[in-house]
C-alpha cells in the first residue's frame, strides 16, 4: 500500500491516471477541500491543491509491520479522527466559526494524512481495512459510478470539475463542504 500526495494539476491528466490504474491492483483518490488554504493570504490556491492517492500493488516482499505496530497505528488514527471530528462538530455548532473552516480543514489534512506519506507492505486484509477510526465521523455518503473511457479523459475531467466547483462555491457553502471528501476508486 503506497500513499502519495501529488498536486492535483500534475495528477489529473488522463495518461497519469491510466498508467497508475494499469500498474496497480487498486487505487483510491481522495480530494480534501481547502487543503491548499494559506493562513497568511487567507485564501486557497487551487494550483497547490493536492490529492491523496492510495495504491495497492501486489508484491513478494515480506510484511513490514507487525500486528502490534498495526494496532498502535490504528489506535493513533482512532484518536486523531476522534479529535478531528470534535473540531468539525464545534464548527458546525457555531455559524460564526465558519470562517475558520478552510484553515482548520487544511491543517487537519496537512498535519494528518499528508504529514506522513506511507509505503507499507501489509497482508491483504490489513491493506483493505486500513481506515481505523472512520466510525468517528458522521458522514453523508454519495457514491457515483461511471465507466472510465479507455483513455481516462473523462475521469480527469470529472475530478477536476469537482475541484473547480468547490473552489467556485468556497465562500458560500463552507459548512456543507466541511466534511466533503471526494473519493474515486479504481480496481484493475
Amino acid at each position: 500500500m503506497v500513499d502519495t500526495f501529488p498536486l492535483a494539476k500534475d495528477f489529473l491528466n488522463p495518461s497519469t491516471i491510466k498508467s497508475l490504474v494499469e500498474s496497480s491492483d487498486g487505487i483510491e483518490v481522495f480530494y480534501w477541500p481547502f487543503n491548499s488554504f494559506n493562513i497568511v493570504s487567507l485564501q486557497a490556491d487551487p494550483t497547490k491543491d493536492k490529492l491523496w492517492v492510495k495504491r495497492w500493488v501486489r508484491t513478494d516482499l515480506p510484511v513490514n509491520l507487525t500486528q502490534t505496530q498495526l494496532a498502535a497505528m490504528a489506535a493513533a488514527q482512532t484518536a486523531a479522527t476522534a479529535q478531528a471530528n470534535q473540531t468539525f462538530l464545534a464548527l458546525i455548532s457555531s455559524p460564526s466559526s465558519l470562517v475558520q473552516t478552510p484553515a482548520l480543514t487544511s491543517a487537519i489534512f496537512n498535519q494528518g494524512p499528508a504529514a506522513a506519506p506511507a509505503n507499507y507492505v501489509l497482508q491483504v486484509p490489513d491493506a483493505i481495512h486500513y481506515q481505523a477510526g472512520i466510525d468517528n465521523f458522521l458522514l453523508n455518503n454519495i457514491d457515483i459510478s461511471f465507466k472510465a473511457d479507455k483513455d481516462f479523459a473523462n475521469v480527469a475531467l470529472e475530478v477536476q470539475n469537482v475541484i473547480t466547483k468547490v473552489a467556485y462555491h468556497e465562500h458560500r457553502i463552507q459548512l456543507s463542504l466541511l466534511c466533503l471528501i471526494l473519493k474515486c476508486s479504481f480496481f484493475h
